[in-house]
Parts: C-alpha cells; structure tokens; sequence
C-alpha cells in the first residue's frame, strides 16, 4: 500500500513538473505554472500561489513544457527502429534463432512507447503555446490547437 501511494505522488509530481511553463519576465524573475488563455493586456499564469498576472510588456521569454518529452519519445522511436531494422537484416538472426519474433518485441514495444511519449509532448507544448496567445488572435479563427497561426 505504502509503495502504491509513493508511486501515486511520484507520477503527480512528475505531471504536474513537465506541464508547467516557465516565464522570464524582464527584471529576470521567472515564474513556473500554467498558461490559462488571457487578453493582449497580461497573461494569466496559474501557480502555486495562486493566479498571477504579468503583464506582457514584462515577459521576455517563454519556456513551454514538452518539449523534453518530444525529444526522448524520438530518440526512443529512431533507436528502436534502427535496431529493428538491423534485427530483421541480419541473417543469422532470422536462421539461427527459435523464435525470431520474439527479439523484434522489445525494440516495437519500444518504438511504440516512444511514439506515445513523443505525441503527448507534442501535445502538451501545443496546448501551452495556445494558451500563450491572446484571445483576441484566438477569437479571430488563425489559431489551431495546436498554437499554429492559419493565414489563407
């Protein structure tokens, strides 16, 4: 039971860590929390403290969350396939094993959690960008999701 409720506070801190966007604001104080979707005046950014706004006048940089996520998801998706692809490639593998399927397991189970990771990184660094737009670009219909600009 102990170690459930460990693993329970772990994952919480570990969600709760890589969803949150860093703010640097130009007396180079930096405020950690999520984006909530504001006017062009301020951004709204939730914390522990509570709702904090800053005006966007004051905000030189913006570090959104995911994109650490995207880049292991990737690496793990490529090395995956390399090794897949080497595995199916050699020939000794395929004649000499019992059960040849039975390597290929590891490295497809490993691309596929790799693509998993990859996509909610991308997912969560989308939703972050998007939130950091003003609604007035979001109420003009250019803004996707994802936090693209669509210009036709």
């Amino acid at each position: 039971m102990r170690a459930k409720l460990i693993a329970l506070i772990m994952l919480n801190m570990l969600l709760r860590c890589s969803t949150a966007a860093t703010v640097t604001t130009t007396d180079r104080q930096q405020i950690s929390g999520e984006l909530r979707r504001s006017p062009a005046e301020y951004q709204i950014i939730i914390t522990d403290d509570g709702e904090q706004r800053i005006e966007r006048a004051r905000i030189v940089e913006t570090d959104h969350p995911g994109k650490p996520a995207m880049v292991t998801g990737a690496a793990l998706f490529t090395a995956s396939a390399v090794v897949a692809t080497i595995l199916i490639g050699n020939r000794e593998c395929r004649e000499g094993c019992a059960f040849p399927i039975a390597g290929l397991t590891v490295p497809v189970l490993t691309g596929v959690s790799g693509a998993g990771i990859f996509f909610w990184g991308y997912s969560t660094y989308g939703d972050s960008k998007s939130a950091a737009l003003p609604f007035e670009r979001q109420a003009q219909g250019m803004v996707g999701h994802f936090g693209f600009s669509y210009r036709f």
